[in-house]
């Protein structure tokens, strides 16, 4: 009894969504079974789908590219404690108009070195934070890579059942 009451408010919303009244009789058919219309375009086992949805997802590839420059930035982060050396080069010349000397040259090479001694802890401080950063882009990616297959799963299973009912 029920089914048939969902029946026939089913062909009453599908009346009015065809602009039609909701008493029009609808005849209704169920389409010949046939089985390539079920069948997979596929031969692939769930597993390889997974595998495919991980190297195609294009939020699973920006997630791994967080992880990426995350690495970076502990490498920068701890670079940054470390002394520098800078080199610097200048040339000039010049026209004073004067006899004794109407030409000058003048040539400069510089090196300077950057020895950090005490930055009070911001270096420290920094690479804490890049390895905290790096650790929160790494749950992501293994968060996203769960949900991928996780969706994938839950896709072949509907996929599954849906050929049971059709069946």
């Amino acid at each position: 009894v029920r089914a048939s009451h969902d029946l026939k408010k089913a062909q009453g919303a599908l009346a009015i969504l065809l602009n039609l009244s909701p008493d029009t009789d609808l005849k209704i058919t169920t389409p010949p079974k046939d089985k390539d219309i079920t069948k997979l375009e596929t031969t692939d086992t769930v597993l390889q789908m997974m595998d495919t949805a991980l190297s195609l997802r294009p939020e699973l590839q920006g997630k791994k590219s967080e992880l990426t420059a995350a690495e970076r930035e502990i490498a920068i982060a701890r670079a940054a404690g470390l002394p520098s050396l800078s080199a610097g080069a200048s040339v000039g010349y010049g026209d004073s108009w004067k006899d004794h000397r109407p030409y000058e040259k003048d040539a400069k090479v510089g090196l300077n070195l950057t020895v950090p001694i005490f930055t009070g802890f911001s270096d420290m401080y920094n690479i804490a934070r890049a390895k905290y950063a790096y650790r929160q882009a790494a749950l992501s990616v293994l968060e996203t890579t769960d949900s991928v297959r996780g969706d994938v799963w839950d896709s072949y299973q509907d996929y599954t059942s849906s050929v049971e009912a059709y069946k």
